[in-house]
């Protein structure tokens, strides 16, 4: 099916870019790519105007959305959970026994252009067995909650848009851990919020240009020397070479704000505001379809890091990731070395991380999933030292013993790799839910 839609709109762009460059001045094989950048001014006007254009149809999609034609599917769901948690207050100060409450929902908008709008939104209440054991936790001691939205559509027919947004407030264990954040002691609490946007634009029959914006926020609670956040505009190119293959060109900047904070004696010390660091970086990458549900890509470059007070240095960064989705299946592997947002302070760190994860349905109505992953961060001044390394891991099983009720049983455990004797933070967890999610028509 891929091949034939390839075949089915080259023609389209190539006999579109054969009338630009019929005039001689594009010479002869290989006219696709000479025009593109022969075309390059007056075609990068064109391109601007339809962003401007589209940043302002963005505005007015819900409005638009009301007018078109539109279905919606509606999943809500509920699950009720018993566990234990052997660090409640990630401190080492012990643990005990908790009940939760997590209701849910799922909502798809589908309408004209290929245009879709999807909401996964869910709070979480766990009340301790013995609250008094622990101070500042109160009843309802792990309120939590999480709302993911992405949104794509056609803006054109050469132009595409999408967008995705996670904003997380958690203090349950599970949130947590799936954050990937090596914590340090007492920080019970995360907000973080990520927004990713892009915008891409046809210029030939293989050629794409991509203008795109990143955005990441963390707070840890009132006065956290780690609060603060991120902001990474990048523009790039894309030429697909084969079917299968396709190389890209990306320019990027990284622009990392703290929110401040003031020194606390024996904890940690003062944090400025605004903008501390900017790194700016060219990224050359790789993408190749091993099959038709599988995708490899490999991504790097040098960087070059600004922070407050220190002097510029150079370094490189680099991206590699395996995915794989089935209906009843998925596989991801990151490997990564970037710039990063972290809890220990406000700014850049140089962050590296291994992880794997993934789910599957391997026997009838059993199925499960899984995820470790392995952590560093440490100051972009001292990269020759070790830092502080982490890893997390969690498991789950579930049996769907009717068609929209499902029994659960999961556990996780995060820990530290270096600088065990300096706090306990590690972290062990288990939980057994029953969960209902009204099936989709």
């Amino acid at each position: 099916m891929t091949a034939r839609k390839s075949t089915a709109r080259e023609p389209r762009h190539g006999e579109r870019t054969a009338r630009a460059c019929d005039s001689g001045r594009a010479g002869g094989g290989g006219f696709e790519l000479r025009c593109a950048f022969w075309r390059a001014g007056s075609a990068l006007r064109i391109r601007w105007s339809k962003v401007v254009r589209a940043l302002c149809a963005l505005a007015l999609v819900l409005p638009a959305a009301a007018r078109a034609k539109i279905y919606s599917v509606w999943q809500p769901r509920l699950t009720l959970a018993a566990g234990y948690d052997d660090n409640v207050k990630f401190d080492g100060a012990g643990g005990d026994g908790l009940g939760e409450a997590i209701p849910g929902f799922k909502l798809g908008l589908f309408g004209d252009h290929q245009r879709h709008l999807g909401l996964d939104c869910q709070a979480n209440v766990a009340r301790l067995l013995n609250p008094n054991r622990f101070s500042n936790v109160g009843n309802g001691f792990a309120n939590s909650a999480l709302c993911r939205a992405d949104f794509r559509d056609h803006l054109d027919e050469d132009l595409r848009t999408h967008w995705s947004l996670s904003s997380t407030y958690a203090r349950d264990a599970f949130a947590i851990s799936s954050l990937g954040l090596l914590l340090r002691a007492g920080q019970t609490q995360v907000f973080q919020t990520r927004i990713f946007g892009t915008f891409s634009q046809a210029v030939s029959a293989r050629g794409t240009v991509e203008y795109g914006v990143r955005g990441d926020m963390l707070r840890f609670g009132e006065n956290d020397p780690g609060n603060g956040y991120e902001l990474a505009p990048q523009i790039g190119y894309a030429y697909r070479t084969s079917a299968r293959n396709t190389v890209d060109l990306t320019a990027r900047e990284q622009l990392f704000f703290a929110a401040g904070a003031t020194a606390v004696p024996g904890d940690h010390g003062a944090v400025g505001s605004g903008l501390v660091a900017e790194g700016t970086s060219a990224l050359l990458g790789f993408t190749r379809r091993l099959t038709s549900v599988t995708r490899a890509t490999v991504r790097g470059g040098p960087l070059m890091l600004r922070q407050q007070g220190l002097a510029t240095t150079f370094f490189p960064a680099a991206r590699f990731e395996l995915s794989t989705e089935l209906p009843t299946s998925a596989l991801r592997f990151v490997l990564a070395h970037d710039l990063v947002l972290g809890p220990s302070r406000a700014g850049a760190l140089v962050g590296d991380i291994v992880e794997v994860g993934g789910l599957t349905e391997f026997w009838h109505r059993f199925g499960g999933h899984g995820r470790v992953g392995v952590y560093r961060n440490v100051g972009a001044d001292r990269q020759g030292t070790v830092g502080l390394i982490g890893y997390s891991a969690e498991v789950g099983v579930d049996w769907r013993f009717a068609r929209e009720w499902s029994l659960g049983l999961a556990g996780l455990r995060d820990a530290r790799l270096t600088e065990r004797n300096v706090f306990n933070v590690d972290r062990d967890v288990f939980q057994l839910r029953i969960s209902w999610e009204k099936a989709r028509d």
